[in-house]
């Protein structure tokens, strides 16, 4: 505010002279770039907000009023920023990482069964590349070969409705109202009608489940293709009884 309230003030000199404003002119007012300490209370205001996720500028503003409500200047945005790169060892600034939800336990039940069927899966794909691969401890009934062209795999695929174009950029053509034939609106055109999209609080979604496969051709070449799309967009999927 001391920054706007000096704009107008000198516009107002400026025109109380009949001087022309020069807003270059004199020293450019931004707030002191002071030095925040390690140990101080602007630091303790600092490390709270930065780590509450609100970011520099809004943690400027909790210094300053820390600051003036102690009488003291305001500092600068610039002052908070070299604060937080002076001191790497205090504070570490990186993008947010974000995790499915669920356990992240590797000693779970879940995790532990389900570390020893990819172990077995894996095995399997090697017998199926290599059927003489296998040790003398394995059992042809226990571990049954797996082939890489026998396997069909499917991922679910979810798509937001969107009511109306695809596109996000729309264009409009001006053409003659009689011929239909594009013309400049100097000599009589008019523009096409806008279209468009509407927005849904609660869209829906196109949901689908895209499936590849890996074949061997008569030459002996791996060869991938991909299968027909099932949708069960607006359907229920019900899956097996135990």
């Amino acid at each position: 505010m001391h920054c706007v309230r000096k704009v107008f003030k000198d516009v107002a000199d400026a025109i109380k002279n009949k001087d022309p404003y020069d807003p270059h002119s004199g020293p450019r007012e931004r707030g002191r770039n002071v030095a925040i300490k390690k140990d101080s209370r602007e630091a303790a205001v600092v490390f709270i907000g930065m780590k509450s996720g609100i970011g520099i500028t809004e943690s400027t503003v909790l210094v300053n009023e820390y600051r003036n409500s102690a009488g003291l200047e305001s500092v600068s945005w610039t002052a908070v920023k070299n604060f937080i790169h002076r001191y790497p060892s205090l504070l570490k600034l990186h993008k947010r990482a974000v995790k499915k939800s669920g356990k992240d336990d590797p000693e779970c039940p879940w995790a532990l069964a389900r570390l020893a069927q990819a172990c077995q899966i894996r095995r399997q794909l090697q017998l199926g590349l290599n059927p003489e691969a296998r040790l003398p401890t394995e059992l042809v009934e226990d571990l049954p070969p797996i082939f890489v062209d026998g396997i069909a795999w499917w991922d679910e695929f979810h798509l937001k409705v969107r009511l109306g174009h695809a596109s996000e950029w729309e264009f409009l053509l001006c053409r003659d109202p009689e011929s239909g034939d594009v013309c400049p609106e100097e000599e009589g055109g008019v523009w096409d009608e806008e279209s468009p999209t509407t927005s849904a609080k609660y869209p829906g979604e196109a949901r689908v489940c895209a499936g590849a496969v890996m074949r061997t051709t008569v030459d002996g070449l791996k060869q991938g293709l991909t299968l027909p799309l099932f949708s069960y967009t607006g359907k229920t999927v019900v899956g097996p009884t135990v």
